[in-house]
């Protein structure tokens, strides 16, 4: 069993090529190997398969395309195995040349300080194993970083080889190497450092110092830097004469290569976040870690790539790190390749890291830390303790728990409290929205902005692709439709990672970084329409198999990893969180959840109401309006699958409506009163009911009632 990514997907079994026809099933395959043995969430699959396109159905539609593939790989089907939360490609990382590949750089990594002749012939095979673009006709589409990366690497791995070769004395070789390295990317500097000392080892000083010189140029022209210090003393040592050592590589000090100090794309202005960004600069003028916590699609990125471009343009040397393609074994080579150092071997890899940006004055920026935390937070301790001109900017959805770390929570956008043209999140709908005109809009239509923009939780990423497709149809039909789910929120900037160009796919990011524990309370907190405290979802929440002690625990683990709020001893769900953490709720669960959280509150309900009467009435009408939501949605199921509980409901809610003059609650009572029910309850069920016809000038409809209560109790004496 063999899968070739180095060029156009292959598959072989023994001496057998095995064709895989279909872009789709080629598509599904290499999405698999980007990450052998490693489950691949759904969502990342249908991203992969269909991009924006994606099927009404896409979960079956890619166990469809999954069931194709298995038949099309013929012997080699079982390797495309069912795991949740998704699909993996069951094989040993020999088995695919990318990881093959990365193996044998490793070795010859390893072994080239005390054998660079075997390092040289590890290379050559590993080398060996490129047939054209990694991940073929998929590396500039879904598989572009893990593409970008490998290229990467290969360009690394025939720069030590170049180095190697002038270790062996195979200086023409060398030379060679070195050249075709420099004319392919001139901008890099360990392959001028190669052939700087290959030809003056060649007595060749003239073409060396010709070749320093060009580089020098090309860096001044392109890029406004001067070569590494380490590189002009090289040309310092050939025009005083002196022989320079054919050492194995460039040292890892003085400027980065060019490439790291490159930035991404800032697409369009920053709207809403002034303060935010203000508030940022001024805690890494004082803090060493700065960690930036919030839920997905909260703007993390944003807010920092913000940051990192001004301090750049003020001359603070900035490097970027991606680490949503990272790996926990790849990690330090990620960074590594950010800072535009040498990936680190040895048997401290992390050490030599940490000492080859020793020196170094920036901020290093990690985004999407979350993919990673167990393995970033003893490097990060590593580059803290090292370096103490470097400071780290780090966004996660959950910080990074270690020493000294700073940790700054992003909040959604304020929400406006009606229509306000001033708000943050109005302003950022209306900036984003095609066609729309903010001096032109009228107060009616500012208004429905602000509605969908809480109903938006004041997420930016929802406001901005819910901004783009509003227009389409019209924005009171846009805001009338959100209520029936997430699937209007897509369709996001086509440059955007696929993770960010629909809200679903934001939610399913983070979703699919919980553990199974984690997912299903996270499921199950959709029951709750309001905020809660920990006692309630103990008891709502709490079955198996998770046990009440277990709750908790895992709470405290949804709010760190920002999917649940927290707040004043309260939790609670963004919108947008519960309406996908409901949708990921079993329906064979649905019903037994919505029962067991209408019996919590009625029992809520029957305490608080016996305490209206008595000197704690302040602290009951407090809790009881704290639980309005919920009533309300108690009774929606009470009266549907449980009449006797809603009878119970309307009796229990009596004092409380009464005395504020609840409609919404004494109303409860009209409905009972309709029903034929015989039941304990019933006499306070009928005075909540004469209590609504009462409040609505209907005396005589008060007074039958208010008689069918006394009759149901057993008469005047009773």
């Amino acid at each position: 069993m063999f899968f070739r990514v180095l060029g156009p997907l292959e598959a072989e079994a023994g001496a057998e090529r095995i064709p895989i026809p279909g872009e789709r099933s080629r598509a599904l395959l290499v999405a698999l190997a980007l990450q052998p043995n490693t489950a691949v969430p759904v969502a990342r699959l249908v991203d992969a398969l269909w991009g924006e396109g994606a099927p009404e159905d896409p979960g079956n539609a890619l166990h469809q395309a999954v069931r194709r593939l298995r038949s099309q790989l013929g012997p080699l089907a079982a390797a495309v195995q069912t795991r949740a939360p998704g699909y993996l490609l069951a094989v040993d990382p020999s088995c695919v040349d990318a990881e093959r590949f990365e193996a044998g750089c490793r070795a010859a990594r390893a072994i080239a300080p005390t054998d660079p002749h075997q390092a040289v012939a590890l290379v050559d095979e590993a080398l060996a194993l490129w047939r054209g673009p990694a991940y073929g006709e998929f590396a500039e589409g879904f598989a572009r970083a893990p593409a970008t990366r490998l290229a990467e690497l290969r360009t690394a791995a025939r720069e030590d080889r170049a180095a190697w070769l002038l270790e062996c004395g195979a200086v023409a070789e060398a030379v060679a190497a070195a050249r075709e390295l420099v004319a392919a990317e001139p901008l890099r500097t360990r392959p001028v450092d190669v052939l700087v000392r290959a030809l003056d080892a060649d007595r060749r000083p003239a073409e060396a110092l010709d070749a320093y010189r060009a580089h020098r140029v090309a860096l001044a022209d392109e890029l406004g830097l001067d070569p590494p210090a380490a590189l002009a003393a090289l040309e310092s040592r050939i025009l005083r004469g002196e022989p320079v050592a054919p050492g194995a590589r460039a040292p890892l000090t003085g400027t980065p290569a060019p490439a790291a100090a490159r930035l991404p794309w800032r697409p369009g202005g920053m709207v809403g976040r002034e303060e935010d960004a203000v508030l940022l600069r001024d805690c890494l003028t004082g803090q060493r870690l700065v960690t930036l916590v919030g839920p997905g699609g909260v703007g993390k990125t944003r807010l920092v790539l913000e940051v990192a471009h001004e301090l750049a343009a003020a001359g603070t040397r900035i490097w970027w790190a991606d680490l949503s393609t990272a790996t926990p074994e790849r990690l330090v080579d990620a960074l590594a390749q950010a800072t535009g150092t040498d990936s680190p071997r040895g048997p401290d890899p992390a050490g030599a890291l940490a000492g080859a940006l020793g020196g170094h004055r920036g901020v290093l920026c990690l985004d999407n830390a979350e993919t990673v935390l167990a393995e970033l937070a003893p490097l990060v301790e590593r580059l803290l303790d090292t370096d103490a001109d470097l400071r780290l900017l780090a966004t996660s959805r959950e910080r990074l728990d270690v020493a000294s770390e700073h940790v700054h929570v992003l909040a959604p956008l304020p929400l406006p409290s009606g229509p306000d043209r001033d708000n943050p999140a109005v302003r950022l709908f209306v900036d984003r929205a095609p066609g729309l005109e903010a001096r032109a809009l009228p107060d009616d239509d500012v208004e429905v902005i602000a509605a969908i923009c809480r109903r938006l939780d004041g997420l930016p990423l929802a406001i901005e692709i819910g901004a783009a497709r509003a227009p389409t149809f019209g924005l009171r039909e846009f805001a009338d439709r959100l209520g029936q789910g997430l699937d209007l929120l897509a369709g996001g900037r086509r440059t955007a990672a696929a993770r960010h160009r629909s809200v679903r796919a934001v939610v399913d990011w983070s979703h699919g970084l919980l553990t199974d524990d984690e997912a299903r309370l996270f499921a199950r907190l959709a029951v709750f329409p309001s905020s809660f405290p920990l006692d309630r979802a103990e008891a709502v929440c709490a079955d198996p198999p998770l046990s009440p002690s277990a709750v908790a625990p895992l709470l405290a683990r949804l709010t760190d990893q920002s999917l649940v709020q927290a707040g004043r001893g309260r939790f609670w769900l963004l919108e947008t969180l519960r309406v996908y953490a409901a949708e990921r709720l079993p329906s064979a669960d649905r019903a037994a959840l919505a029962a067991r959280h209408a019996r919590d509150v009625a029992e809520r309900l029957t305490r608080l109401a016996r305490r209206i009467p008595g000197p704690r009435e302040a602290d009951a009408v407090a809790e009881l309006a704290a639980l309005g939501p919920d009533l309300h949605t108690a009774w929606s199921h009470a009266v549907e699958h449980d009449r006797e509980l809603a009878v119970r409901l309307a009796g229990d809610v009596h004092d409380f409506a009464y005395q504020r003059q609840r409609l919404d609650l004494l109303d409860w009572g009209l409905t009972v009163a309709a029903w034929d029910l015989d039941t304990p309850r019933l006499p306070d069920a009928l005075a909540c009911a004469a209590a609504a016809s009462w409040a609505r000038g209907d005396l005589p409809g008060a007074a039958a009632l208010a008689a069918r209560g006394v009759a149901a109790a057993g008469g005047p004496e009773a």
